[in-house]
């Protein structure tokens, strides 16, 4: 898509709002416990150097925005530098780790939560049936049309934050401050793991800056937009994470499924913790909502394109909708989160999220080199090459420090992308000829 004929009016606040909606999600909820069972009282490094990561390459996603102005985000950047090849191994891993993996993770993060209350809910059929419930109703609701689906993840949104910043802000009254001194010693290993854990959080950010099409002068637009709802869900995810820590201390690990809960309880009583499951459960349902109305749009545009199956571009005659592609995501999403738990799903979504960082921040070299540029002067980032340099070498140091299985996995991942995309540009040559 060239995206010409779109209309450019997302603007630096809505797309910064839009950034900080997207990655204020589940994880915020859940991570604080797995960061301090990681790292015990060190946790706080890993926010450190995946906030660093996630803002190195934001300036460099800015910077292949304001030279390539086309919708797609990631894949637009790839494809446009490295040809559609690459793009397809990059469209892929946004619609699976981004999609799929992101998705089960955030079912099984709110199927645990929900567990806490009933903990019948939190395990065997009892679980099954809660999270194919859950991706069913969803399902369906998306499946009957894009403004129903559009209404749903609005009524999430405006419930999100409220309760998380009123609980930061009497919170600190209660943080112990010898809760905070650093008595723990890291291994690199918990630390990769950790920092892994935190770039699960603070990732979806390219989900945002998709629609590159839409924004107006996305090469002033885009890097304020990024730097801005970057930086701030980095603070508060750092806020709540030191806020848990100082209440809690050491117990913060034990509190696996909802750490965040029982620092309300602590501060608020028993009616805080019941606000903030209740808010946890508005903001996963919320994320999903989100994501069955967004990826399934995503998998029609690329099995127009002819990348996927054909009939994922089927439309509902009445609801006129994508409905092979909703319901193909939902049970694909509902057949993950059954068979992995939140740690394992939020690993390989953080692996295939590199992966799709690195092609990022390598097609800023080649848009450079390339002298690409759109209408407008493009973004010139401070210190020349060395934005891009430092992202590099961050992500691959993450990708190096991560499990071998789950290596394993995405390199699998990507190798089944190269075959299918070289297989079906056999079969159009075939075609032609």
């Amino acid at each position: 898509m060239s995206g010409t004929e779109l209309k450019r009016v997302i603007g630096v606040k809505t797309l910064t709002l839009s950034i900080v909606n997207m990655i204020v999600g589940s994880a915020i909820f859940v991570v604080p416990a797995g960061a301090a069972r990681e790292l015990g009282s060190t946790a706080i490094l890993a926010y450190l150097i995946a906030a660093a990561l996630v803002l190195v390459v934001a300036l460099c996603f800015a910077e292949a925005a304001s030279r390539v102005t086309a919708t797609g985000g990631a894949y637009a950047y790839v494809d446009r530098a490295f040809g559609p090849g690459p793009g397809f191994v990059v469209a892929s891993l946004q619609w699976v780790a981004n999609g799929i993996l992101a998705a089960a993770a955030v079912a099984n993060a709110l199927v645990a939560t929900l567990g806490t209350v009933a903990p019948v809910l939190g395990s065997g059929v009892p679980r099954v049936v809660l999270m194919g419930g859950v991706f069913g109703v969803l399902g369906w609701i998306n499946v009957r049309g894009a403004e129903s689906g559009a209404r749903t993840v609005v009524g999430f949104t405006v419930l999100k934050l409220a309760p998380l910043l009123l609980l930061l802000a009497l919170g600190l009254r209660f943080v112990e401050p010898t809760h905070l001194l650093w008595v723990d010693q890291p291994t690199i290993g918990s630390l990769g793991r950790a920092s892994l854990l935190l770039v699960f959080a603070l990732t979806v950010m390219e989900i945002a800056l998709t629609p590159t099409g839409e924004i107006t002068n996305p090469s002033r637009t885009v890097p304020l937009a990024a730097v801005l709802g970057v930086s701030t869900t980095a603070l508060l995810y750092i806020g709540m994470h030191l806020m848990a820590q100082g209440v809690l201390g050491p117990e913060l690990a034990r509190f696996q499924a909802a750490p965040l809960a029982e620092v309300a309880d602590r501060v608020f009583g028993p009616a805080g913790r019941t606000l903030l499951l209740v808010a946890a459960v508005v903001s996963m349902l919320g994320y999903l909502s989100g994501d069955l109305l967004a990826t399934p749009r995503a998998l029609l545009a690329l099995a127009s394109d002819g990348l996927l199956p054909a009939p994922l571009v089927r439309i509902h005659p009445r609801y006129r909708t994508p409905h092979i592609a909703i319901i193909g995501y939902v049970v694909a999403s509902f057949a993950l989160a059954v068979a992995g738990s939140f740690g394992q799903l939020a690993l390989l979504n953080a692996i295939g999220v590199l992966v799709i960082y690195l092609g990022v921040v390598l097609s800023v070299f080649k848009l450079r080199r390339d002298q690409v540029r759109s209408d407008r002067e493009p973004l010139a980032m401070p210190g020349g090459p060395l934005v891009p340099a430092v992202a590099f070498v961050m992500v691959a140091a993450l990708l190096a420090a991560a499990p071998w299985a789950q290596q394993e996995a995405a390199i699998g991942f990507v190798a089944i992308c190269v075959i299918a995309y070289l297989a079906r540009r056999r079969g159009t040559r075939r075609k032609t000829d």
